[in-house]
């Protein structure tokens, strides 16, 4: 069985040093700290899984997760919910990842690949993810008659996740690196508008911080 499995991880980071960790699957919430009014929300789908054979035989690779990021106009003391999804490990698509709720911001998860079928599962889907920017998670690779095919990799922040090629997983892109070591993962930077309320500068301090994960 070629399997993706994929935890989501939920790294909250405010310019004034506050940081929290999710990293297990499953529904948790978010309290805005004191003096924040902006909050970037960053989430990747979770991964599908390859298929299973009931005979001799090789299948298909699961798709990447779907990548998907808001800026949110907030106030201190709002509480959001946000889910944390989780890889497949059957015939059912990789779960979605969502903050405040699946109509807010939210990333697809990589569709999984059917028992005894050599097609790879393609990635999450940019359309029907939620947010200002998304990117579409990379296609699972077919099987042939020697090898399985290897998984799609996650979208990244500037672009959709690489599609296999052969039995290896595709390498992801700039930014999906994490998700390829680590799992699923949304991230939450919150901006104190008393210091940062430039939207330049606020998406400056979000890829400067994904540099330092990379």
């Amino acid at each position: 069985q070629n399997n993706l499995l994929f935890a989501l991880l939920v790294f909250l980071y405010s310019i004034t040093g506050f940081s929290q960790v999710f990293d297990t699957p499953g529904t948790s919430t978010y309290t805005v700290p004191s003096g924040v009014y902006s909050i970037t929300v960053e989430v990747w789908g979770a991964g599908g899984s390859g298929g299973d054979r009931s005979n001799n035989g090789y299948t298909g690779g699961g798709g990447g997760g779907a990548y998907a990021r808001s800026t949110l106009t907030t106030s201190p003391g709002t509480i959001y919910n946000l889910s944390v999804g989780a890889g497949s490990v059957s015939f059912q698509p990789g779960q979605d990842s969502w903050f405040g709720s699946a109509s807010n911001v939210m990333a697809k998860g990589g569709q999984s690949v059917a028992n005894n079928n050599s097609n790879g599962a393609s990635g999450g889907s940019a359309t029907t993810s939620v947010g200002t920017t998304k990117f579409v998670g990379g296609n699972g690779a077919n099987g042939t008659t020697s090898r399985s095919g290897g998984g799609g990799s996650s979208a990244g922040p500037t672009a959709n996740g690489t599609n296999a090629t052969n039995d290896n997983g595709a390498t992801a892109p700039v930014g999906g690196e994490i998700v390829t070591e680590m799992g699923m993962r949304a991230r939450i930077l919150a901006a104190e508008a008393a210091e940062l309320v430039d939207q330049t500068e606020l998406e400056k301090a979000v890829m400067e911080e994904t540099d330092k994960y990379l």
